[in-house]
């Protein structure tokens, strides 16, 4: 018999470009506010601006895909995740905004309403629509101490109850998909209560 070794080769080819950001602020309530509150204002900013991220996948006849700006995916060119939050040694409460930016569903696609030309191939597909649109929730929770040890906590995410709307069209057939939930609240208005306890 002979042996015949068949060696591995990965020709996969990623390339991502973009920025992060974070920026934070901590302050004593009193220092800005004379109300004999205490406590403590934290102010924190986190932000990702990707600008590039191309992939493919190395074998002849593959399609290198721009991924950036696809919010059918998981890639918008921004996602900004912005918080303030007040903390005493016994309570506390903070508000989250979370963003991120309107995008395509896909952007091998080519969107036209009228007078269309016929697709290029299966992986450029002529759609109605390849739009979809950027989000903002908001979320509020908060705590209170019982003891060193142990706290009630409650969370309501999405507090405005936000409807994804038309963040559902990402099949190229019939473009009418379940929504992303990658990127979109598809539950609502979620509340969260609890009791905790810590060493």
């Amino acid at each position: 018999p002979t042996l015949q070794t068949t060696p591995q080769v990965n020709l996969a080819l990623q390339t991502i470009d973009g920025i992060d950001y974070e920026a934070s602020y901590r302050f004593a309530m009193d220092d800005a506010i004379n109300w004999g509150l205490g406590g403590d204002v934290t102010i924190r900013m986190l932000a990702t601006n990707v600008m590039k991220n191309v992939t493919n996948a190395g074998f002849i006849g593959a399609v290198t895909t721009e991924n950036a700006g696809s919010n059918g995916g998981n890639t918008p060119h921004w996602k900004v995740f912005f918080t303030q939050g007040y903390d005493t040694d016994t309570w506390g409460f903070f508000v989250n905004e979370r963003w991120f930016s309107e995008g395509v569903i896909n952007r091998n696609w080519f969107a036209c309403a009228s007078a269309c030309p016929a697709p290029v191939d299966a992986n450029h597909p002529t759609v109605s629509s390849n739009y979809m649109p950027g989000e903002l929730y908001f979320d509020v929770g908060g705590h209170y101490d019982l003891s060193q040890h142990s706290s009630l906590y409650f969370k309501i995410d999405n507090l405005t109850n936000q409807n994804p709307g038309n963040a559902n069209p990402y099949a190229p057939l019939n473009q009418s998909s379940n929504t992303n939930p990658t990127l979109y609240d598809v539950i609502g208005r979620y509340y969260t209560i609890g009791y905790r306890i810590t060493d």
